[in-house]
């Protein structure tokens, strides 16, 4: 059976398909609709059989794996025939130390991201914009130590020579971000705007685009 792939528009399924196209692992899409472009169409709840109806998750067999971190590392560590290129394996335990560090420090990025959002979406107009700034403080720190890791790193992406699951986890992070200019006050970061092209101009990129679910955040 072809692993099921439960994507929500505008979700972080996006970087769990992508990494699967790049690694040419197939999966069976079911995509969902957002409602007023905020919660989950309940049908994911229901065909997915995740409790909390969220996405991503995946249904292989008899098996649900979800958040997309956990689904990455399933993909790779499953499926790949090249797996230790995009995860190392051991006894790389420094670049594999470090990828899965990217891959948690993707989901930091959107804990300090979200509370703007929900502010927007919540409170009154001046508690927004009173709040914005302030909270905004560590998305600005998060995307200055994405951008100094890249200049440090010389090769254009966050680890290593070549694209590892670390680009594509953190890259949705920071499209997300500055599609919606959360708390970045209109800064410019220019490595990461490079690296971002970079990754999106990629042919397993611009595959997951046509997939069926929207994902409004790319630059290109």
């Amino acid at each position: 059976m072809t692993p099921i792939l439960h994507a929500l528009d505008n979700s972080r399924a996006f970087r769990v398909l992508w990494l699967a196209n790049e690694l040419d692992i197939e999966l069976d899409v079911k995509s969902y609709a957002r409602i007023d472009g905020k919660g989950a169409d309940p049908k994911m709840k229901e065909q997915s059989r995740f409790k909390l109806g969220k996405s991503p998750c995946i249904e292989d067999d008899d098996l649900l794996v979800v958040e997309s971190g956990n689904c990455m590392e399933y993909l790779v560590e499953r499926y790949a025939s090249k797996g230790a290129s995009w995860i190392p394996n051991s006894p790389d335990w420094k670049g594999r130390t470090a990828v899965r560090g990217w891959i948690g420090f993707a989901e930091t990025l959107m804990t300090h991201a979200l509370p703007i959002i929900y502010v927007q979406w919540f409170a009154d107009e001046g508690t927004a914009k009173e709040l914005g700034p302030k909270l905004g403080a560590n998305v600005v720190k998060d995307l200055d130590y994405v951008e100094s890791e890249l200049v440090a790193n010389r090769s254009g992406y966050l680890y290593g020579n070549d694209i590892t699951a670390a680009d594509i986890a953190v890259a949705f992070s920071v499209e997300y971000v500055l599609f919606k200019q959360i708390g970045t006050s209109n800064q410019k970061w220019h490595g990461i705007d490079a690296w971002l092209k970079r990754l999106e101009s990629r042919p397993a990129y611009q595959k997951t685009l046509k997939a069926g679910f929207k994902h409004d955040f790319s630059l290109l």
